[in-house]
């Protein structure tokens, strides 16, 4: 009978889990459910901050990830975004607040309408620059992969480490929001206007590589954009939003993909210790970006929602200032030692580093003087 009662209790217990499953509510507004446990699935919806989602367990494969469902949808939402925030004295951290509690908003936004107002934005940007027009949606489909093509390079790579408890790397509370995105692209158009190389194959695995790596970011939930772009010198360089940049010289001269995994790892190091553009973070970003941003609930947006101020332009600026060839040394160093970290994970000699800088230290070492006394510091140290 005690066998009987105690069966009985267990099967209610299990019932009432099922029939009352465990309440998340989403802390980061913009948040993106996706159909897979990774950044690089596919999105399914965007969900506002505030909103709410049932747990359904946690995701397998990696443990970053809740199966959650929505309504009528069931897909993955990043940890990150169910975690309260705390507050910082980062001034970085001021420009990812958040102005609406969900109640006055849908608390729905399709994918297409949360790109259409990074691209729409980018565009407008350029558009008042006078700037050559870029086609962003032959851009971003040139930039775009699978999880199919994942699966496949983590074979082939052995690039497969999950990060343990602790193990993340990069400023937890400065995610790349929407507004960063914006921000990020229309600093790239700059960049873009170089022309790019449409080499399909190669953009694929460099992009793959990247995000695979930012698995061991406090980014992982994001995408990383990794463009090859026309230029006569062998040089990579990284701006806001995870937008990286590497010649076409530079990949002529990296045999090995272990060489394509420690520049984009250096690279990464920058962006994900949000080197170069912290000083994005202030209000005038923030306000000028708002009507953009916050109040997106078709695909096409207005002529004076898509304005530029004066403060904003100067921020954009500043930001595409700071993709210099030649960063202080504290930033290098540090971007130094993530690429370390994570080419040790990967069970990757810190030789490829080394041999990478050395290359592009013979090319451009006569042209930089600053540049060629930087890495042999650098060079020197990773010995």
């Amino acid at each position: 009978m005690k066998n009987r009662f105690l069966l009985s209790a267990l099967f209610v217990l299990i019932v009432a889990a099922v029939v009352n499953p465990k309440t998340l509510k989403i802390s980061r507004d913009k948040t993106i459910l996706k159909d897979g446990p990774g950044n690089y699935y596919d999105n399914i919806t965007v969900l506002r901050k505030n909103s709410e989602v049932d747990l359904i367990k946690e995701a397998e494969e990696d443990a970053g990830w809740y199966y959650v469902s929505y309504n009528s949808k069931k897909g993955y939402i990043s940890k990150l975004a169910l975690s309260e925030r705390k507050k910082s004295a980062d001034p970085f951290d001021s420009f990812g607040g958040e102005f609406n509690s969900g109640s006055a908003l849908k608390n729905e936004l399709s994918p297409a309408s949360y790109t259409a107002a990074i691209k729409g934005f980018a565009l407008e940007y350029s558009k008042k620059r006078n700037m050559k027009k870029v086609d962003l949606d032959s851009f971003f489909k040139l930039l775009s992969f699978k999880a199919l093509d994942v699966i496949k390079v983590m074979n082939e790579t052995k690039l497969a480490y999950f990060p343990k408890k602790g193990e993340m790397i990069g400023v937890q509370n400065a995610y790349v929001n929407q507004w960063m995105e914006g921000v990020g692209l229309a600093v790239s158009m700059n960049v873009l206007q170089n022309g790019i190389v449409y080499d399909a194959a190669m953009t694929k695995r460099l992009n793959i590589i990247a995000n695979i790596l930012i698995r061991q970011t406090y980014d992982y939930d994001r995408m990383y954009y990794v463009v090859i772009i026309k230029d006569p010198e062998p040089v990579a360089y990284s701006g806001p939003g995870g937008y990286i940049f590497i010649s076409d010289t530079l990949i002529t001269m990296l045999t090995d993909y272990r060489e394509i995994v420690a520049i984009l790892a250096h690279e990464i190091g920058h962006i994900a210790m949000r080197h170069g553009y912290r000083d994005l973070a202030i209000d005038t970003a923030r306000e000028n970006m708002k009507e953009s941003f916050d109040e997106l609930d078709s695909e096409t947006l207005t002529e004076e929602e898509m304005e530029l101020s004066d403060e904003l332009q100067s921020i954009i600026d500043s930001a595409v200032e700071a993709l210099k060839l030649v960063r202080d040394d504290i930033e290098e160093y540090e971007a130094d030692d993530v690429a370390l970290e994570l080419l040790r994970r990967y069970k990757i000699n810190r030789s490829y580093l080394k041999n990478t800088l050395a290359k592009v230290y013979l090319k451009l070492g006569s042209s930089y003087p600053e540049y060629k006394t930087q890495f042999e510091r650098r060079i020197s140290r990773i010995k």
